[in-house]
């Protein structure tokens, strides 16, 4: 009897101290995410405005990087491109176009994280 009672207490203890640390880590990530949306909202017009046309010129190098796979310089002008926006998501996603195995799937998410830069610069 004495060691079901232990045993009981010890695991609720540990879920009460799991507890406490998913509340924690939800609210830092919590404090993280309006710090983010807050530096986006303090971002003038001008400055999303060129970050959309930066996002637009990429996506216009990928589309020729995509009909053109391998002809002139198009990986080149879609590396500038990408470098162009500073975002390492977008830089680690062009590397694994480069570099992967699965082309289509790495072009797939390239496409998907651009799409979605545009959607996110235009709605803030």
């Amino acid at each position: 009897m004495f060691g079901k009672s232990k045993k009981s207490k010890t695991l609720i203890i540990i879920l009460i101290i799991l507890a406490v640390i998913g509340f924690s880590l939800t609210t830092y990530f919590i404090i993280k995410v309006n710090k983010v949306k807050n530096q986006f909202a303090e971002i003038g017009p001008k400055e999303k405005i060129e970050r959309i046309h930066s996002y637009a010129i990429v996506l216009e190098k990928f589309e020729t990087f995509k009909r053109e796979e391998g002809k002139k310089d198009t990986t080149a002008e879609l590396e500038k491109a990408v470098l162009a926006t500073d975002s390492g998501v977008l830089k680690n996603l062009f590397k694994e176009i480069v570099l992967g195995g699965n082309l289509k799937k790495d072009m797939d998410y390239f496409m998907d994280a651009v799409i979605d830069s545009l959607k996110f610069f235009s709605r803030y």
